[in-house]
């Protein structure tokens, strides 16, 4: 929305100025018609363009979410071919196991070789074993061919014929008994060396063949692998570089996703929750209140950054004030909407008339003071800072161990930045005394037993002297209420709400009156305290006791109410019964006191007590009470 010279817009509005001052309610009230009609149409065309731009966000998103998805294909691929060359890889050791086990089987021909050669021996030997017999046949014909010689002797001389015949056969069977021994030695012979040179031969070519076998499928197998090893390289070193192209390509499109985002955070709203927050805007001033943004954690670069777009954001929203800390924050929140209030926290530790003078002059509409002023340091520097500039100062709630808020426990103990809106006030923890040569042995300090809570707190209440702060010249009275519930703040905003305008209407004799007083208490909380008021607290900050006083909580709440049955429509939060007394915390109207004679529940039957949390109940009432009353009942 671009800046408005306000003057220039009063000249073009034509606004009437009034007899006394100022402008006529009339001209106002349409100059202010105006003004919003424009601002709707302003942001209508934003929240368009805000359309826009999370829709191409979202393009964006879903195609960077697709390159991811095709990365991840890829990886699964490139895992699948890294599970094949394992297999290949496998299956060659397979192979060489195979040949080791064809070289197994040569050894164990050329074993078989061995033993044919030793059967050849064998078949010498019996070769020489016939030739032997045959030369005892020869002797044995020797012996016979002697035997004829006798008998021819004996008988040559009566038959000479006999003899010659005999002589004649003797050489016959001599002669065939030689060629028989000689036709059986050589066949003998010629066995022998035909068997032992075909067993040799066959053995020898079986071997060869088997030898000659195995090396051609190895051959074979060796060279399907070396060829299917070389195109399984080849579709790896394809598919590196198709996955390189694809690496930088995604890389590509995650640089320009990148500056995608880079420029949507820089043109996106930086308000979170915006629709929560207009929405709290807008019933805020539906109420004639005013709605303050606390921009008073520290800073970091990134947020410096951001802080003009995310202030005029803001501002558009409506919201009335920014409360900040820092000096660079307010310097440059003013640059950017001087139109904005700007209101000093008191994390910027506010001492002094002087710092408040300055922090005015560079922009400052209003500053909340440091806890640990007294009341006539209050009074003095009201006194001597410019009239314009608004004081605001703490009344009630929890007293940090810190120095004007500035905490360190918080972030050293749970990682939790007090400083940054995350405090888990680990100043009210309990806490004990150690000698460090006794570990796990703890001492209490006080004699009646307690631990000592030596970074323990009260809690702040000066509810009974808002006169004497009015009187001082504090224009705002400032409850603490981090980390409070709902009930919290509605009763101790209604009570100060209500000692407030009890004050000014007699601040010259205000006096709390005791059932605000007592309404205080009936929160949880600490003892009580005054704090620096009039003065350094009479212990400092260390207590024997520090634990919260809870003497009452909170029953139901009331969401509407049966005009047909005259019942009020409720909502638990502690068990209660019938016939326990309540009071009724009223929004901005008081406090009631009733005990419930019925109850019901959400059927509408009758019931005892409401036991279930956030269960639906009902009970008997004459007439209707504002949504969100409170239930309230004392703890036993």
């Amino acid at each position: 929305m671009p800046k408005i010279d306000i003057d220039n817009y009063i000249e073009q509005s034509g606004m009437r100025k009034a007899r006394f001052g100022g402008y006529e309610p009339e001209d106002v009230h349409q100059a202010m018609e105006d003004l919003c009609a424009d601002y709707e149409q302003h942001l209508t065309a934003m929240t368009s363009e805000l359309r826009t731009l999370r829709q191409e966000n979202d393009a964006l998103r879903r195609h960077a979410q697709g390159l991811v998805m095709q990365n991840q294909t890829l990886s699964t691929q490139n895992a699948t071919l890294a599970g094949q060359v394992d297999k290949l890889q496998s299956y060659r050791a397979n192979l060489e196991t195979q040949f080791s086990t064809v070289k197994e089987r040569s050894h164990s021909l050329t074993n078989q070789v061995d033993m044919l050669r030793l059967k050849n021996s064998d078949l010498t030997r019996e070769n020489k074993e016939l030739t032997e017999r045959c030369e005892e046949a020869n002797s044995a014909l020797r012996v016979k061919g002697r035997a004829h010689d006798q008998a021819r002797q004996q008988v040559i001389a009566d038959r000479d014929k006999v003899i010659a015949d005999a002589e004649a056969e003797a050489a016959r069977i001599r002669q065939q008994a030689r060629d028989d021994a000689d036709q059986i030695l050589k066949d003998t012979n010629l066995k022998a060396e035909a068997i032992d040179q075909l067993a040799r031969e066959q053995a020898i070519a079986q071997a060869r063949k088997m030898v000659q076998s195995a090396t051609d499928e190895t051959r074979e197998i060796q060279n399907a692998h070396r060829l299917r090893l070389q195109d399984l390289k080849s579709r790896i070193s394809e598919m590196e570089k198709t996955r390189g192209e694809m690496m930088d390509y995604l890389a590509k499109m995650i640089e320009e996703l990148q500056k995608a985002q880079e420029y949507a955070s820089q043109n996106a709203p930086l308000v979170p929750h915006k629709e929560e927050l207009a929405e709290a805007v807008k019933l805020t001033h539906q109420m004639g209140k005013r709605l303050y943004l606390t921009c008073n954690t520290l800073m970091n670069n990134e947020e410096a950054d951001l802080l003009p777009r995310y202030l005029a954001e803001v501002h558009e929203m409506g919201v009335d004030a920014a409360i900040v800390s820092d000096i660079g924050v307010l310097m440059a929140a003013h640059r950017a909407m001087p139109e904005l209030e700007l209101h000093i926290s008191t994390q910027a530790g506010v001492t002094n008339w002087l710092t408040a003078a300055e922090l005015h002059r560079l922009g400052a509409k209003r500053v909340v003071l440091a806890r640990e002023l007294p009341l006539t340091e209050i009074e003095e520097l009201c006194r001597r800072i410019p009239r314009e500039l608004e004081v605001e100062v703490f009344v009630h709630g929890a007293m940090c161990m810190s120095v004007s808020g500035r905490c360190l426990l918080s972030q050293y103990l749970t990682g939790r930045d007090a400083n940054r809106g995350a405090c888990t006030q680990p100043c009210r923890w309990k806490y004990a005394l150690m000698e460090e040569k006794r570990p796990g042995q703890y001492y209490p300090v006080e004699e009646d037993g307690h631990y000592s809570y030596i970074l323990n707190a009260k809690d702040l209440c000066l509810i009974e002297y808002l006169d004497k702060l009015a009187k001082a010249g504090v224009h705002s009275f400032k409850i603490e209420g981090r980390a409070k519930s709902a009930y919290y703040t509605a009763v101790t905003a209604g009570a100060y709400r209500a000692a407030t305008d009890l004050m000014w209407r007699d601040p010259e004799h205000y006096r709390c009156p005791d059932w605000l007083r007592e309404e205080v208490t009936k929160v949880s909380h600490r003892d009580y305290t005054t704090g620096f008021l009039f003065g350094p607290p009479e212990a400092g900050q260390c207590y024997e006791t520090g634990g919260y006083i809870r003497r009452w909580e909170v029953a139901g709440v009331v969401t509407g109410y049966d005009a047909e049955n005259r019942r009020l429509l409720c909502v638990q939060r502690n068990k209660f019964a019938v016939g326990q007394p309540l009071e009724l915390v009223l929004p901005l109207q008081g406090v009631r006191t009733f005990t419930p004679e019925k109850l019901y529940d959400a059927e509408g039957r009758p019931v005892n007590c409401v036991p279930h949390a956030a269960a639906p109940f009902m009970m008997d009432y004459p007439e209707p009470l504002p949504q969100g009353t409170l239930l309230r009942m004392t703890v036993e």
